[in-house]
């Protein structure tokens, strides 16, 4: 079976293009930002915990990423996690970390969990005001992994880091709106999660002589991934390729999982304890002379499904190439029909 697409990339290419992209960020952000940061809300970073044994994830990429965002803002000032340091030397006495917050007068300490479940990461961030620690702000924002090293073959961090981040951050403000800056090329918004399901081949009478239904498992493998193509980049949505999906299930004890037949309620309900928000799933009738496909996306409701909309498309023609064209279409309509 073929494995779902991660994006290739030169190590020193792609950290150069990030540099440069990055420059270019804080030159636009601190154009816009004013001089007076009296006035703007002050956050500290705190406690951040990395749920992942990699050490490419840690506090120094974390103090970057938000201070990127933050500068975008133009409302807030950000105090990184080594002004701990600082401030304890300057207050050798005081031992409360909440003590020492509000002798430099911050406002709110940042705390956050970062986790990456395969390709994706789920970053969410509590806001805990430094006046009254029972006031908390919590936002949760997730971001497809989407670049590895040619070299090396690892996973580069930094854009998925960012772009969770400033979900979690958007959430936690009250803001949706906060990262949308055309002007400095960021437009980043709290999407929610999206899993792509089976198709479910039925069967009747006429099933056995279609070729389609000979080689199910690999037709209906082919379908999930020509739908994670069409939908991958839809900016509506965090969506899961099948791997991911495939390791969420398997935490739950579910080490294989038909792609040809209809989900499982403890299947949906795996998803859901994962913060699973939407799940589109297909159905293939197969007649005499032809054959209806029906996609359909779903809402997720503990381990129920809520049907929201659903495409069909007619066939006659029982080769792969044809029946992955009509999944093609249907995908792309259902898109569109949900991006209205």
């Amino acid at each position: 079976m073929k494995k779902s697409k991660v994006a290739k990339f030169n190590k020193k290419l792609i950290y150069n293009l990030l540099l440069i992209v990055l420059f270019n960020f804080v030159l636009s952000a601190c154009k816009s930002i004013s001089s007076d940061n009296d006035n703007k809300i002050k956050l500290l970073i705190g406690k951040v915990d990395f749920k992942s044994s990699n050490d490419e994830l840690n506090i120094q990429k974390f103090d970057v990423a938000m201070n990127l965002l933050i500068k975008a803002t133009n409302q807030y000032k950000l105090f990184p996690y080594s002004y701990w340091d600082t401030l304890a030397k300057q207050n050798p006495n005081i031992k409360s970390p909440l003590k020492l917050a509000k002798k430099a007068d911050i406002d709110y300490l940042v705390f956050a969990n970062v986790n990456i479940l395969h390709k994706i990461m789920r970053t969410q961030v509590v806001l805990t005001s430094v006046n009254d620690e029972n006031q908390k702000s919590i936002g949760t924002g997730y971001s497809a992994i989407k670049y590895i090293e040619s070299e090396t073959g690892k996973f580069v961090f930094d854009p998925p880091l960012l772009e969770s981040l400033q979900r979690a951050m958007a959430v936690a403000l009250k803001d949706s709106n906060l990262f949308i800056r055309p002007d400095i090329g960021m437009e980043v918004k709290p999407v929610p999660t999206l899993v792509i399901g089976p198709i479910d081949f039925k069967n009747n009478e006429f099933s056995d002589n279609w070729e389609l239904v000979k080689n199910k498992e690999v037709n209906s493998y082919s379908a999930i991934e020509t739908i994670f193509d069409v939908y991958k980049t839809n900016k509506n949505y965090v969506v899961y390729d099948s791997e991911t999906r495939d390791s969420i299930y398997k935490i739950y004890g579910f080490n294989i999982v038909d792609n040809h037949t209809h989900s499982t309620s403890s299947e949906i309900k795996a998803l859901y304890n994962l913060e699973v928000d939407y799940f589109i799933e297909g159905r293939l009738d197969l007649l005499e002379n032809s054959a209806e496909l029906e996609l359909s996306l779903y809402s997720i409701d503990k381990n129920n499904l809520i049907k929201i909309n659903s495409v069909k498309e007619e066939f006659d023609d029982d080769s792969r190439m044809v029946f992955l064209e009509f999944v093609t279409r249907a995908a792309k309509k259902l898109m569109e029909l949900n991006s209205k």
